[in-house]
């Protein structure tokens, strides 16, 4: 039972490790994606919000 505790710091090293290869796949994802996007003029004419649950 000894091992399983000592070993156990390096769950949230690896958890931290894969958040940020996760975190750093979305940002390459949005750079590729605003490279290719085009810009076009354009008006906001209506607004709607709803709301889930008690709000």
């Amino acid at each position: 039972m000894q091992g399983v505790f000592e070993y156990f710091p390096l769950l949230f090293v690896a958890f931290g490790i894969v958040v940020i290869g996760v975190s750093v796949k979305g940002l390459i994802g949005f750079q590729r994606f605003a490279q290719r996007a085009l810009r076009v003029p354009g008006v906001v004419s209506d607004v709607r919000t709803t709301f889930a649950g008690r709000g």
